[in-house]
């Protein structure tokens, strides 16, 4: 779906979920962290050797080449690097100089290093559970050397014709198809009739105009069907491979951060040692209207408050709900995707397991998730998510200081679905969501990130108690609640506020 340049190496910066290995203090020891944060300073200094080793012998781009790759990192964000489809050969000409060769084999050499380390890492971060922390050190070694092929492979990942695929993706090229930009997955043959105005309406050929007649009812719509998602629209085929894509990557992303509501340790560790360990992924249905008005239209009958939405998840039909905004400014494009994530999460945490939360607490944490999932965006060849200047973060920092609202940790967990939802004050507490979600991704360079994807774990699967959050961040509910108010002083609002 996304190539790279040759120059690629010239470009990767950032680390994925480095939060953790930003700093050498944590606030308890922690030997695999330690371990990761030394073999990661080792390759600092090798790196930083090497460059100056190239400016001294005339070799100023690869020295920048060399330094980019270890650039600071950010640590109000999450940067989750966007791994290349095109294999990376990382060939140097045949006529290159002795110098060129030198830098070529030593740069080679300590990146790889540095894979194997982490890769051997995340081992052992299998064996004690930690998900999170193993993906994060396999992400860093891919990032790295990016065409490891027991890592790929236990990814879902395949060379094919020399692009790293999953089966889905190799199974549709088997069968003639491509990924055309604008009509999305078919078969080759037939792109030049698509281009051309013509429709394919088995068994015949009609034009464009009769094929949109056709398909004008939400109900005839056209079905979009991706990897993970089967999408029905009335607007476009244009239109639905336009929000395909813009699922297909909000999927990619949820998984490689929540992997572990998805996968168990030991099914990863199966597959990191090149075993058969498949787990079964969700098929994810959506609905995708034209226009509001048929959205209200269709859906009135069965909820006459539809029209006070924006787009929802049916945790009865398990399908997502949106329309195609008429305002197609760059804000409202942000606002559409911004709903298609919140609801999105949903989905994918109901229907993964195929459970609802519907305990007797923790509600808040459904939203929470939804919310920050909303800040996902793309960003040179990153996806990041989280940010402090989101309106969602800003304004529970607005609430808490100037609106003096502030539900603590200790009483928000208890809040079951009803008395969440029934709530008076039900939008200042969507904010405050929004914020304790940044707060427990982003806090103390993410201190609290393993804990806060463990505790939805126990929400959304029924393992939950109040006390949960306080024993999963080994720390008492007043001591986070001080920790929020710290964090949300720091956040500075946007100039002009």
């Amino acid at each position: 779906m996304i190539q790279f340049s040759t120059r690629f190496w010239a470009v990767v910066v950032l680390l994925f979920f480095c939060g953790h290995f930003n700093f050498a203090e944590e606030k308890t020891q922690d030997n695999l962290l330690s371990s990761a944060q030394k073999s990661l300073n080792e390759y600092r200094k090798e790196a930083e050797k090497l460059a100056q080793w190239c400016e001294q012998n005339g070799l100023g781009e690869q020295a920048g080449i060399t330094r980019k790759f270890v650039l600071p990192i950010l640590e109000e964000k999450l940067y989750i690097p966007i791994l290349p489809r095109q294999s990376q050969k990382d060939l140097i000409p045949d006529d290159a100089s002795a110098d060129l060769v030198y830098w070529h084999d030593s740069w080679q050499r300590i990146r790889q290093n540095l894979a194997l380390k982490l890769q051997e890492q995340a081992k052992l971060a299998l064996y004690e559970n930690r998900v999170i922390l193993a993906m994060q050190m396999i992400y860093i070694a891919l990032h790295v050397m990016p065409d490891n092929d027991s890592l790929r492979n236990a990814l879902g990942y395949q060379l094919y014709e020399n692009e790293w695929r999953t089966q889905w993706e190799i199974d549709q090229l088997k069968q003639g198809k491509i990924n055309h930009e604008k009509f999305g997955w078919i078969l080759e043959k037939y792109a030049e009739r698509y281009e051309s105005g013509e429709r394919y309406n088995n068994p015949k050929w009609i034009s464009k105009e009769e094929d949109d007649a056709f398909h004008a009812k939400i109900e005839n719509g056209w079905i979009i069907s991706t990897e993970h998602y089967d999408i029905q629209t009335n607007h476009s085929i244009e239109e639905g491979v336009k929000l395909s894509r813009h699922l297909e990557i909000f999927y990619r992303v949820w998984k490689q951060v929540f992997i572990q509501y998805l996968v168990s340790s030991s099914q990863l560790a199966e597959q990191w040692e090149g075993k058969s360990a498949s787990y079964k992924e969700p098929r994810l249905r959506i609905v995708f209207f034209r226009n509001r008005r048929d959205y209200i239209h269709t859906l009135k009958k069965d909820d006459p408050k539809i029209e006070m939405s924006v787009g929802f998840y049916d945790d009865k039909t398990r399908k997502c709900y949106f329309y195609r905004h008429d305002d197609k400014t760059p804000d409202a494009e942000r606002d559409m995707y911004r709903t298609v994530f919140h609801e999105g999460t949903h989905q994918l945490f109901n229907c993964v397991k195929n459970v609802n939360p519907s305990g007797q607490a923790n509600f808040w944490a459904t939203e929470a998730v939804a919310i920050y999932m909303e800040t996902l965006r793309r960003e040179g060849n990153y996806y990041v998510l989280g940010n402090p200047q989101d309106i969602r973060v800003l304004s529970a920092k607005y609430r808490f200081f100037e609106s003096k609202f502030y539900m603590p940790f200790g009483n928000i967990v208890t809040l079951n679905a009803r008395t969440f939802q029934k709530a008076p004050y039900l939008p200042t507490l969507y904010s405050q969501c929004g914020g304790m979600a940044y707060f427990l991704m982003h806090y103390g360079k993410g201190q609290y990130r393993d804990a806060f994807v463990t505790y939805l774990d126990a929400v959304y699967l029924g393992g939950d108690t109040k006390s949960t959050l306080f024993q999963l961040t080994a720390e008492s509910p007043e001591t986070l609640d001080s920790q929020y108010e710290e964090m949300l002083k720091k956040i500075p609002y946007p100039k002009g506020e």
